[in-house]
This record gives structure tokens, C-alpha cells and sequence, in this order.
């Protein structure tokens, strides 16, 4: 027999603001109780002290070209540095990058509710919002000395402006917000370098939706070439720039920061474990010949990156959800942790499906594809170098899209068979 229930939409999203805003209060208390500390523990200060040294050296120097160090992420480098120009107050200089990063977060529960409304569901957006202001990794990592929070704001609107791009009627309109994700995916790969398959993917939706305008006419042709055009212009024009200077100025291959073939033989030899850090002794052979010659060592790598970037397997940098300790605690040691991860990853990856699915179907492929391949891009790295949780957290306002869908596709299907 099924039960006749009935809740407002106006009940719903009243009570989804609620847990919205103690979300984020609690975030904000967390960050304000920490005060002007660049990281509350020295275990997570990960690559902080690098950050640091980097903005004094841009303030001391007032120069954001010629950087100490740019193995560390340049782009957070002259981020931090440009606060810091602007608040030269060592007493509170800290506390105003995590005030910043705070007001990012909460912008970006507003951009992945109107996101999820839009593009996946009527709830989803509520649902999704809901998740990311209660999440753990960016209550911790507002109050690190760290880009992941920047680089989730800039990934998120990246993935705004591309699929507004792509929807847009406008031709003029569609060339401003293609360049504009143009402008966001070099400050994302200036900031971290493994995301610079946006580009290839990036030109990969705006074909996908120049086709599905226009099939196989030549003015569509034309204006494929032209979008890609508009798009990777300024990602040559600056981020290209800054390689080849820094390629001449070292004498050696620059991408956008040092340190990439290194990571990439760390991540490939018969020492590696799959991990970011501590980094092994590199064997021989290394690199792609490592993966020619041992291409089922190389696979078992993959899948330790991918059981590290999920937290189903624990790095140096894992950090605990208070909720998951105090049932540990309180129910059983480490019983909850597997259980918690595991399901996340499982309600991410349905949504993914079930919502690709549907997207084939209604032939929303061409507009939502910035979704499925911006998540791509960002995961492509930590495959085939080496992995850690915190590569996922840029990719969390993402990810929590697919998630709140399955949540909301599975609840109305239970519904409609019980209630």
C-alpha cells in the first residue's frame, strides 16, 4: 500500500537554506577560531612554507615575473603575493587569505546551486549546495596555506562560462564567455599545471556543441575554428609566454612550472608506490620506458592512484571527518571510514552515468559536456604521475553535482514505488 506524503518545494528549499547556512557558519567559525595562523597543524602544512617564502619574495622583489621558486605553483605564489601588496599586515595577512578563501566557498555554493538547478535537476542544486558547504576537505583546507580553494573557485567558473558559452544564441556572446573560460583555464594551469588538459577538452565541447548546431555546414566548420580560436588565444598568448621565458631563463623545458618530468619519473619506476609524498628513490628504468616494459606494474598504479585520490586508501595528508572519528570512536575503530569513502565515490559515480545517460538521450550532451570533462582533465594527472586526496578538492563542487543527482534521481524513483 502506498502512503500519501506531500512537502512543499517552498518547505524544501527553506529547510535546504538552513543547513546551508549553519554549513557555513560552522566553516566560518572554524576558520575565525584558528585566527592568523597559516595552518593549524604542521602535518597539513604541505607545501605552505614554500607559498610563504614565495609572497615575501614577490613583496620584498615587487616582482610577480621572476619568481625563487617555481616548482611550487607560481600562480598561487603571485595570488598571495598580490593580497599581500594590497594588506601588507603581517599580524593579519593570514587571516585575510582565509577570509577570501571563505567568501570563494561561499560564492561557490551559490554557483553550484543555480548549476545543479540548471543543468541537472529541480533539487539537485539544493541537494548539492547542501553537501559542499558541509564539506570537511574545504572547512580544512580554508585554513591552509594551500591553492586547492582558489583553484575549485576558478575550475567552478570555468565550467560556468563554457557551458553558458555553449548555450548562448549570441555569436558575440558565445566568443566573450568562450574567451573568458579561455582567460580562467590558463590562470588554472599557471596555478597547477596538471590541469592542462582543460585545453584539448575545452575545444573538445565547444566542437561538440558547433556540431550539434550545425551539422557538416561549412559556416559551422568556420565558426568551430574561430571559437577554438578565441579560446586557447590568451592560454598561448600568457601562459605560453611565461613557458618560454622561464624555458630560456633555466635552460630547460618549462610548462608552466618546474618539476614535471621529475614527477613524472618519481611516479613511473619500479619504487613508486603511488602516493605524492614522501617521494621514492627513483629506480630504473623510469618514465614511459617504465610503463613500455611493465605495463601491469604501471595499471597497479593507476588503481593505487585512484583508491589514494579517493580516500579509500590513506596518504600522508589524510584528514579525518570529525563525524566518521566520533562514530570510529564511539561504534568501532576505523569500522566507518571504507563504508564512508566507498559510498561517496559509488554516488558519484552513478550520478556520472545515470546523468550521461539522460544527457544522451535529450541530446543536453553539447551543452553539459564542460561537466564531464573538466572532472576529467582534473584527474588525468594524479593517474598517471602519482596521487593524493587533496588533487580531488578542486574537483569537490563537481563532483557533489553528480552526487546530489543520484541522490535526488534515487529518492523519486523510491518514492514513486512507495510512498
Amino acid at each position: 500500500m502506498k502512503i500519501k506524503y506531500n512537502i512543499s518545494a517552498k518547505h524544501l528549499y527553506l529547510i535546504g537554506l538552513v543547513a546551508i547556512f549553519f554549513g557555513l557558519g560552522a566553516s566560518l567559525v572554524f576558520t575565525l577560531s584558528r585566527g592568523n595562523q597559516p595552518w593549524f597543524e604542521s602535518l597539513i602544512s604541505i607545501d605552505g612554507r614554500s607559498y610563504l617564502k614565495g609572497m615575501l619574495s614577490i613583496a620584498r622583489q615587487n616582482d610577480f615575473l621572476n619568481l625563487e621558486d617555481i616548482y611550487h605553483s607560481p600562480g598561487y605564489q603571485m595570488y598571495l603575493g598580490l593580497i599581500y601588496k594590497f594588506y601588507p599586515n603581517d599580524d593579519r595577512i593570514f587571516l585575510v587569505v582565509k577570509i577570501i578563501s571563505w567568501i570563494m566557498n561561499f560564492v561557490c555554493v551559490g554557483l553550484v546551486f543555480y548549476l545543479g538547478k540548471r543543468y541537472f535537476s529541480q533539487y539537485a542544486g539544493l541537494c548539492a549546495a547542501i553537501l559542499f558547504a558541509w564539506s570537511n576537505k574545504y572547512r580544512v583546507y580554508i585554513n591552509l596555506l594551500q591553492p586547492e580553494v582558489l583553484l575549485g573557485f576558478l575550475v567552478l567558473w570555468y565550467v560556468f562560462f563554457q557551458v553558458r558559452a555553449l548555450e548562448a544564441e549570441s555569436r558575440d556572446k558565445q566568443l566573450f564567455l568562450i574567451f573568458i573560460s579561455g582567460i580562467l583555464s590558463l590562470a588554472i594551469c599557471l596555478i597547477q599545471v596538471r590541469y592542462i588538459c582543460l585545453l584539448p577538452f575545452g575545444c573538445l565541447s565547444i566542437y561538440l556543441r558547433q556540431r550539434a548546431r550545425a551539422r557538416n555546414e561549412k559556416p559551422a566548420h568556420d565558426n568551430v575554428l574561430s571559437s577554438i580560436l578565441v579560446f586557447i588565444l590568451p592560454f598561448i598568448l600568457i601562459f605560453g609566454a611565461w613557458s618560454l621565458y622561464h624555458s630560456l631563463a633555466r635552460r630547460t623545458l618549462i610548462i608552466g612550472q618546474d618539476g614535471s618530468p621529475w614527477r613524472f619519473l618519481v611516479g613511473n619506476n619500479p619504487n613508486a608506490i603511488g602516493w605524492s609524498f614522501p617521494y621514492p628513490e627513483i629506480g630504473s628504468p623510469a618514465g614511459l620506458q617504465f610503463i613500455a616494459l611493465y605495463p601491469g606494474k604501471f595499471l597497479w598504479l593507476v588503481k593505487q592512484r585512484f583508491l589514494f585520490l579517493w580516500d579509500l586508501k590513506k596518504d600522508i595528508w589524510y584528514l579525518k571527518n570529525p563525524v566518521i572519528e566520533w562514530l570510529n570512536t564511539h561504534l568501532g575503530n576505523n569500522t566507518f571510514d571504507l563504508p564512508f569513502y566507498g559510498l561517496s565515490f559509488l554516488a558519484f559515480f552513478a550520478g556520472f552515468l545515470v546523468k550521461i545517460k539522460s544527457d544522451l538521450n535529450s541530446s543536453l550532451i553539447s551543452v553539459t559536456s564542460p561537466f564531464y570533462l573538466t572532472f576529467l582533465a582534473s584527474i588525468i594527472a594524479p593517474l598517471v604521475i602519482f596521487s593524493s586526496s587533496r588533487f580531488l578538492v578542486p574537483s569537490i563542487p563537481i563532483i557533489v553535482l553528480f552526487q546530489a543527482y543520484f541522490i535526488i534521481w534515487l529518492f523519486q524513483r523510491l518514492k514513486t514505488a512507495f510512498l
